[in-house]
C-alpha cells in the first residue's frame, strides 16, 4: 500500500534485527502494465553475526534493479477499454 507508514516499518524491522529500506513511488503503468496503481515495497535483509556489508547493500542492488525495469507500457489505457456500445457490456 503506497499510503503506509513505509518509515515507521523500517524502525520496525530495524528493531527486529534487519536492515530495511522501502520505496513507495512504484506506479504499475511504469512497469508494462496499462493501469495506474500506485505500490510500496519494502526489502530487508536479517542482520546476523555473519552479515557483511555486501549483504546489506543487496536491498540498494534490489532497488535499483527494479527502477531499471521501468518502462511505459506499449499500449494506452484505452486501447483495452471496450467500446462503450460493446455487445459485451450491454448484456452485463
Amino acid at each position: 500500500v503506497q499510503g503506509a507508514n513505509w518509515t515507521r516499518m523500517e524502525e520496525d524491522f530495524d528493531e527486529l534485527g534487519y536492515d530495511a529500506v522501502s520505496t513507495k513511488s512504484f506506479d504499475t503503468k511504469s512497469y508494462y502494465i496499462p493501469q495506474t496503481r500506485m505500490r510500496g515495497y519494502l526489502c530487508a535483509i536479517k542482520r546476523t553475526p555473519s552479515t557483511t556489508q555486501e549483504d546489506v547493500n543487496v536491498r540498494q542492488e534490489w532497488m535499483d534493479q527494479v527502477h531499471a525495469l521501468a518502462r511505459p507500457a506499449s499500449a494506452t489505457l484505452e486501447a483495452f477499454l471496450l467500446p462503450p456500445d460493446d455487445v459485451r457490456l450491454i448484456e452485463g
